[in-house]
């Protein structure tokens, strides 16, 4: 087959295998391992001893090397980095509200119900299904007696009485 020939027929496979959905990624890739076996093919040698597995060790090692390719996990890891910081500063902006509201008028303000403690805890308890019922009831009793003393403090109250 011609050289011409040959790129129409890798042109054509590329269009029709991608149009037939496979990714691109995987279509590029082994329409190049199997267009490399009949372009390194020797005919006295094994198909196992063709040239194109060195040549792909060879590229991938090359692609890994490349130090302009790691700023693309660094970009997506530093984008996760900022969203989580300004959810935690949100959180922060919320507590010294509390905080503000609660030196203004001597007392600290209700939570919200999705972000009482207890709650979470019982909720989880309930639905695990590897937890005996008399540890469930026990651990339920202790995250009471921590929220109690939570809202004791909270109120100013003495813990000894």
């Amino acid at each position: 087959m011609s050289d011409p020939a040959l790129g129409l027929l890798m042109l054509g496979l590329i269009v029709v295998v991608i149009m037939m959905g496979f990714p691109t990624a995987f279509t590029l890739m082994g329409l190049g391992i199997f267009f490399g076996f009949i372009a390194f093919y020797v005919p006295g040698e094994s198909w196992v001893h063709n040239r194109v597995f060195d040549l792909m060790v060879q590229r991938t090692y090359g692609a890994m090397t490349n130090d302009v390719l790691i700023s693309i996990p660094l970009f997506v890891l530093m984008g996760y980095v900022m969203e989580r910081g300004a959810l935690v500063m949100l959180q922060g902006i919320a507590e010294i509200t509390r905080c503000i509201v609660c030196l203004r008028t001597g007392k600290w303000p209700a939570r919200l119900k999705d972000v009482a403690e207890i709650d979470v805890v019982e909720e989880q308890l309930a639905h695990s299904e590897y937890v005996s019922e008399a540890e469930r009831k026990l651990a339920i009793e202790r995250a009471q007696e921590i929220d109690e003393t939570a809202r004791q403090r909270g109120m100013g109250g003495d813990l000894n009485t």
